[in-house]
């Protein structure tokens, strides 16, 4: 919490944390990579005077609080290091959530994205447009798979998730600047709407019914080779698209779509089998990170997949 203000003495109260997360999920929403949020946990000293006014919005969205003691001590990383704790553990005791989403700017999270990474998982950084925001560090937005500015009304305005954009993308400290005033003047420079950042995502077609292995199958391969799942893929050039992203946007655009329902216990073999005629291959890119990877980007510090033999020893959510 202290982060979406810029640090600990940033007055925190003034972040409207239920319209912050109805911001995130729409921007998840939108951008096809899921449709449901597993967990919420917001880190602060929930024992100060001014953070009692959260009580209802904690209750009314489902958000956890998690009580950070340290700060009263001004020890800067305590809330840092238990949401790096807690999400490793959710990572691992909870495969099947693919997304996370880090609410702050502080650049000591890098580490902790290139090991969801590691883990196959789909990372998103967001902060707020407050004029209190601190600016978010350049190398985290980098590393993230995304990142996000959701737009914060003010406490008169009504909250409309419809209404509210999902996502600009910029620095805080470019908005920042642009709502700083005049020297000499009193009057304050018109806001500049931020320049928004592109993000490759696939828009969810409408859903293609299928009601067997074989239509599974053909579907499948059909998302690739006629439809934007393959443009997406190429796009991505040598890096293709992880599987996280892939068994999203599977889900997004074949009704009822699961690995089990199309008869495998990986979403790996599924591809495996739906790809091995068409010019897309399933890779390793490294520390048993799996991708989807056009033929004409396939270099030879990747290792292809066999479409043969037994199933790939990878089962850490990517197949979820």
């Amino acid at each position: 919490m202290e982060n979406l203000r810029g640090g600990v003495p940033g007055n925190v109260a003034g972040v409207h944390i239920g319209e912050f997360v109805r911001g995130i999920e729409q921007a998840v929403r939108v951008g096809g990579l899921g449709s449901k949020t597993a967990l919420v946990r917001a880190y602060a000293n929930w024992g100060r005077p001014e953070m009692q006014a959260y009580s209802h919005e904690l209750l009314e969205h489902g958000i956890e609080p998690v009580q950070i003691f340290s700060f009263d001590k001004n020890i800067k990383n305590a809330a840092d290091i238990e949401l790096c704790v807690d999400v490793l553990a959710v990572a691992h005791d909870s495969p099947w959530i693919e997304v996370f989403v880090i609410a702050s700017g502080d650049g000591g999270f890098v580490p902790l994205i290139r090991r969801l990474h590691h883990l196959n998982k789909y990372v998103i950084v967001a902060s707020t447009n407050l004029p209190g925001a601190g600016i978010v560090n350049a190398l985290l937005k980098s590393v993230a798979d995304e990142y996000h500015q959701i737009p914060i009304t003010g406490p008169a305005a009504a909250v409309s998730p419809v209404a509210t954009a999902p996502t600009t993308s910029t620095t805080a400290k470019s908005l920042v600047a642009a709502k700083k005033p005049q020297q000499g003047k009193k009057k304050k420079k018109p806001v500049v709407a931020p320049i928004p950042k592109t993000v490759h995502t696939v828009a969810p077609p409408l859903l293609v019914r299928v009601s067997s292995r074989d239509e599974y199958l053909a579907a499948v391969r059909g998302l690739f080779a006629d439809g934007d799942l393959g443009r997406a893929v190429i796009a991505g050039r040598s890096e293709g698209k992880k599987l996280s992203f892939v068994g999203t946007a599977l889900k997004d655009s074949i009704e009822g779509f699961s690995k089990e329902e199309a008869g495998f216990p990986y979403l790996q073999l599924v591809l495996l089998h739906a790809l091995g005629t068409t010019d897309y291959r399933l890779v390793n890119l490294g520390e048993k990170v799996l991708a989807v990877v056009h033929a004409d980007h396939v270099d030879a510090t990747m290792t292809v997949v066999p479409s043969t033999g037994r199933e790939p020893p990878v089962t850490n959510g990517a197949g979820a």
